[in-house]
């Protein structure tokens, strides 16, 4: 992962161990961020459905894999949610999908949001680089 801490416009910015995108560094990392994102909302969905399915009190042999599955589920949500702290993206909301970059452009710091759904291709295009 090439662009994992690479980005970081300020000394105050390293010290502090948060990663400041460049927009067009949040654009690079977005495909890849995307793809942790449903992940992470298709571990949390399993997790949900399988936590609504024990309140039902199934047989035992059922229980018993639910608890397996609901897991496995947040397992692979948390690994997720690694993926993407390991780039420096924020999971803002795991039931939506929503992410956060923090980043700079033209001097400013600037909030880069996105949730699933959304096209990951041409994000943020009429902000300055």
């Amino acid at each position: 992962m090439s662009l994992v801490r690479r980005a970081g416009s300020s000394s105050a910015d390293r010290l502090l161990g948060r990663v400041v995108f460049s927009v067009s560094e949040a654009r690079r990392a977005l495909p890849y961020v995307a793809r942790a994102v449903r992940d992470i909302c298709d571990g949390y969905q399993t997790a949900q459905q399988c936590r609504a399915s024990l309140t039902q009190r199934p047989d035992l042999a059922k229980q018993e894999w639910l608890v397996y599955e609901r897991d496995t589920a947040l397992r692979q949500l948390n690994r997720a949610i690694d993926e993407c702290d390991a780039v420096g993206a924020e999971v803002t909301d795991i039931s939506t999908g929503s992410i956060r970059f923090e980043a700079r452009t033209e001097g400013r710091a600037v909030s880069l949001l996105w949730r699933i759904g959304e096209p990951t291709t041409g994000a943020w295009v009429d902000l300055i680089d």
